[in-house]
């Protein structure tokens, strides 16, 4: 079959399934030699043709392909290969150089008047140029931020929206976010919380919820709960909460507009080869089913901590960029960033004095004294080191800085005696204990209750309890605890813990087993959370259950519930928060209710009724386009086995197919050249634009190292 008659055929079939769209009338074909990956449609004219903008990464120039007019046509009659593609004769290319090498574009109407500017990002130094068209039809610069040197991710870094009368830039990185303040020369801020290593693959302005403001929805590069949503709060964003967290199988995501609102299209998310559509809904009410949710940086080696600022829940995170506190509050039940404040460099661990006390304790890198910071009403006061500042602390170490309920406790090893230290959150300062007289350099030490500590020396391969005998004077005996990380053994009520294989050891004084917590049949205890003597929480091994544990009357723990949560690494049961599970990324409290989820709406599956002589299709990807210009989008899909473009549109509360085309009849790579070459053998990029000003959507797609475009029909002809 040749390729006009291709389209013919295409055209024929559009009309007979969208009366609106008129089909397209032929193939256009630009070559590119790098491929179209960058490529994106601008408005260069106000009221005109939309133009294509390629970004050529490697040239260090900005391509422009722009419509001319009809030619006279090719003579296609002698054509036998299938897939011979004609030179587009009716468009022009326009090369724009540039000083130093692009890496990425986007472009938005700044002024609204019809047409856009674009945002550049430039390489040597980094920097975010915005080039806006003259009357002499050059692009030249208007503005430029210098912005940081981190990776940048997703395939569109650089996304802007409107915030009242001002314009706010956002652009992805590996490492955070940046924003950018379009009024507000040379100033741009990270945002917070500030995350890495998300592994963002896409993202867009979309207004999810309905509220007229455009949050930020985002998809990563993962297999479980792939879509995070920012819910825009004035110029700020609240931090990220994960809305897919049924979805799984698959980081292709794709928004949609729809006739009722929004919509997230999945390929494979739960079942291979369909296409799944998601709207924001609520998930299911259970006794842990609201989340709220604070990603962080590795919250899970102590770089936070709770307290209560003028009678809110608050949490502070010691930034990881430079030496600040990051205060979130809770606030209509989620979190919002507060505020920042100056502190300590080289800071390890934080840990809270309770909820009364206001009061932040922290551990410096390479100093024996904990240094403390108060909450005067207005800010957290800079750290000053703990106790008399006239004592000499350079011989000092600190072994150990933890949190037992409502008691912060450390040890430090000060010349030939160990003191303990313990701050309860009733008291306005800590209370210290020493244990004279000790020979030897010590490596750990774990607080026992009382005045006794487990402690063990340098190179040991034993510990001891160390208790004090008369005039403060130390005593050591030998324990029989042969595990060497001694920090595992947690003091609640005066009952000592130890959660190892699985299950949970109750100890003595001599830190002997008197009892065993365990769980019912093959599950097994991740993490152990006590709420009293005769309660406690405890996650499964699969970090995606936890259990309510009550103590019966022979004194045994029994499961009084098993609920599900989001996966977890540990639990806790913070002197402030309550119940907080603890991920690599985020915390999260959750109390009883639903949170917001995305939930399904419909779904296509191109093979449900195919038979036994049918080749079934294999959906590699998703585009979401406008083909009709309607302002409801389509989504397509590529048949990679069959080399078929499949369109589905809305109908009724569903999807049905609205079209389907080959964009080349075999598999062969159709231009002779090397299979080695670095473009993709299938089409990666798709676009919906009124390229020749009729009014009347154009499609145009990118494939191997060829732009096809598809020109609308005029319904008139």
């Amino acid at each position: 079959m040749k390729p006009l008659l291709i389209l013919f055929a295409l055209a024929i079939a559009a009309v007979a399934s969208a009366s609106v769209f008129p089909g397209w009338q032929g193939l256009r074909v630009i070559k590119s030699d790098n491929g179209a990956y960058k490529m994106l449609p601008i408005r260069e004219k106000k009221g005109g043709a939309s133009s294509l903008l390629v970004v050529e990464t490697r040239q260090s120039r900005l391509d422009f392909y722009r419509y001319v007019g009809k030619g006279e046509g090719l003579d296609l009659s002698s054509v036998e290969n299938p897939n011979y593609l004609p030179m587009a004769e009716d468009f022009e290319k326009v090369e724009v150089p540039l000083s130093r090498l692009p890496q990425v574009a986007s472009v938005y109407d700044i002024e609204g008047d019809g047409i856009d500017e674009i945002f550049l990002v430039q390489t040597d130094p980094r920097k975010l140029i915005v080039l806006k068209k003259n009357k002499d039809d050059d692009w030249k610069p208007i503005k430029e931020w210098e912005i940081a040197d981190s990776e940048l991710s997703t395939h569109q870094p650089v996304i802007v929206r409107r915030v009242k009368k001002d314009l706010q830039i956002l652009i992805s990185m590996n490492d955070g976010v940046q924003m950018i303040d379009y009024g507000t020369p040379d100033e741009v801020v990270w945002m917070q919380p500030r995350e890495r290593d998300i592994e963002r693959n896409r993202w867009w302005f979309l207004d999810l919820d309905g509220d007229d403001d455009l949050d930020i929805v985002e998809a990563r590069n993962t297999v479980t709960a792939p879509i995070r949503w920012y819910e825009a709060e004035g110029d700020q964003f609240r931090p990220a909460v994960s809305i897919s967290e049924e979805i799984t199988n698959t980081n292709v995501a794709r928004t949609l507009r729809t006739s009722t609102g929004p919509k997230i299209a999945f390929l494979g998310a739960n079942q291979a080869n369909t296409i799944s559509f998601y709207e924001l809904g609520l998930g299911d009410e259970s006794r842990f089913g609201k989340r709220n949710l604070l990603p962080l940086s590795q919250p899970d080696l102590g770089g936070w901590a709770s307290v209560k600022l003028e009678g809110k829940e608050s949490i502070v995170e010691l930034g990881r960029s430079k030496p600040i506190l990051n205060v979130y509050v809770k606030r209509d039940g989620f979190w919002s960033f507060d505020k920042s404040f100056p502190v300590l460099q080289d800071i390890k661990a934080i840990k809270s004095v309770g909820d009364k006390a206001k009061t932040l304790l922290f551990q410096v890198e390479d100093e024996g004294q904990i240094y403390s910071s108060h909450w005067d009403g207005a800010r957290f006061t800079f750290p000053k080191r703990l106790g008399d500042a006239g004592i000499e602390t350079g011989e000092w170490k600190l072994l150990s800085f933890d949190q037992f309920g409502s008691d912060t406790w450390w040890v430090t090893q000060r010349g030939k005696s160990l003191v303990l230290s313990v701050w309860n959150s009733k008291e306005k300062e800590p209370r210290e204990v020493e244990f004279a007289g000790l020979d030897g350099d010590y490596e750990n030490a774990v607080w026992l209750g009382g005045e006794r500590l487990l402690v063990k020396k340098k190179f040991s391969k034993t510990t001891s309890f160390c208790t004090r005998g008369e005039g403060g004077k130390a005593s050591l005996t030998t324990s029989r605890f042969k595990g060497s990380e001694i920090g595992r053994i947690r003091l609640h009520d005066d009952t000592l813990y130890l959660a190892e294989g699985g299950v949970v050891q109750k100890l003595d004084q001599n830190l002997e087993v008197i009892d065993q917590i365990m769980l019912d049949g093959d599950y097994s205890i991740r993490s152990f959370a006590p709420i009293s003597k005769r309660e406690a929480y405890a996650l499964e091994s699969d970090g995606e259950h936890i259990h309510h544990l009550e103590m019966d009357k022979s004194g045994i723990f029994e499961t009084v519930s098993r609920e599900v949560v989001p996966y977890s690494m540990s639990i806790s049961m913070d002197p402030v928060l309550g119940l907080t599970l603890i991920s690599s990324n985020a915390i999260n409290v959750p109390s009883s209710g639903r949170s917001r989820q995305l939930v399904l709406s419909s779904a296509v599956d191109p093979n449900e009724h195919a038979g036994r002589d049918y080749e079934k299709k294999t959906l590699g990807t998703l585009f979401d386009v406008d083909i009709d210009g309607d302002g409801i989008d389509e989504i397509a899909t590529v048949d990679y086995g069959q080399r078929d473009i499949i369109v589905y549109g809305e109908s009724g509360d569903g999807y049905e197919q609205v079209i389907s085309w080959k964009v080349y009849d075999d598999g062969k790579y159709p231009y002779g050249q090397d299979s080695g070459n670095r473009n993709s053998v299938n089409p990666y990029r798709m676009i919906a634009a009124d390229l020749d000003g009729d009014a009347i959507q154009d499609l145009v797609l990118a494939s191997h190292d060829r732009i096809l475009i598809y020109l609308a029909r005029d319904p008139e002809s």
